[in-house]
């Protein structure tokens, strides 16, 4: 038999029996976790003892602003203890207002400033993570033309529960850096995101004994300049110099869903064969 505190039964009630969350269809989600959390909040009047501010903080460049709500005692103007706060919400769900009376106990609670914000959810805003400065080992000379032309290579990454995943793939050179491409949401690319060490076989194929295993760190993952790094493979790989990953590799139509990624990968290892 289940068991209910009489306190959280009348908060229990406004959740649904079904299961609220559809990954397939975060829009909707959103909008019924509002629906739900407004619900919830009508009997939960705000404290009389907290000031609250909306405003809107510079973003990145070419960016929207943030909007960020700021929290403090009406009884002390003076200087106070901060608290940043990042709501919960697996950077995909979540707002400003879920965590409102909360941030109102605080600041009744602790006495101090409360700055939540409003930051730009997944996946309509991809992570701009994974920018590290390493410098690469030099990839040698004699083996170079394997990462610079359309020999065959396959990269390794890692998945969630630790299985390598294999996939092959194009690639070329920036100095010392092997750039890649890839899409977003794409497996490999949520591995390398999450774990940035890689491992790119590519061997020739007039001479199968002739091969580089480059074992690296990804540093940059960007979409800026993506589409264009991904039409120079196209035309190294297709020999072919007007080629368009979209509209020669596959059907123009899918430049609609798909949004490629540039993947810059430092090498930490290289192993060379014949």
């Amino acid at each position: 038999m289940q068991r209910y505190d009489p306190e959280l039964l009348a908060v229990l009630q406004t959740y649904p029996s079904v299961s609220l969350v559809n990954w397939d269809d975060l829009p909707t989600t959103r909008v019924l976790i509002g629906e739900m959390l407004v619900a919830m909040m009508a009997s939960l009047p705000d404290s009389p003892n907290v000031a609250k501010e909306d405003r809107a903080v510079p973003g990145p460049e070419n960016a929207s602003e943030v909007p960020v709500r700021i929290y403090r005692p009406v009884s002390n103007t003076g200087s106070l203890p901060g608290l940043f706060w990042i709501h919960g919400g697996g950077y995909v769900l979540g707002s400003l207002e879920q965590d409102d009376i909360t941030m109102q106990h605080i600041v009744e609670t602790v006495g101090c400033v409360v700055v939540s914000v409003k930051y730009r959810l997944a996946p309509e805003h991809p992570s701009q993570q994974r920018k590290v400065c390493m410098k690469p080992i030099p990839i040698p000379e004699s083996h170079r033309d394997l990462i610079d032309g359309d020999a065959c290579a396959a990269l390794t990454t890692v998945m969630p529960d630790g299985q390598p995943q294999i996939t092959p793939v194009w690639c070329n050179r920036e100095g010392d850096y092997v750039l890649l491409n890839t899409m977003r949401g794409f497996r490999k690319e949520k591995n390398m995101r999450s774990n940035p060490k890689v491992t790119l076989l590519a061997y020739d194929p007039k001479h199968p004994l002739r091969s580089i295993e480059i074992r690296g760190t990804i540093v940059d993952m960007m979409e800026e300049g993506a589409l264009e790094h991904l039409d120079q493979l196209t035309k190294l790989y297709m020999h072919k110099p007007d080629a368009r990953f979209f509209g020669d590799c596959v059907p123009v139509q899918l430049q609609a869903t798909y949004v490629p990624v540039k993947i810059k990968m430092a090498p930490t290892c290289v192993r060379v064969e014949g």
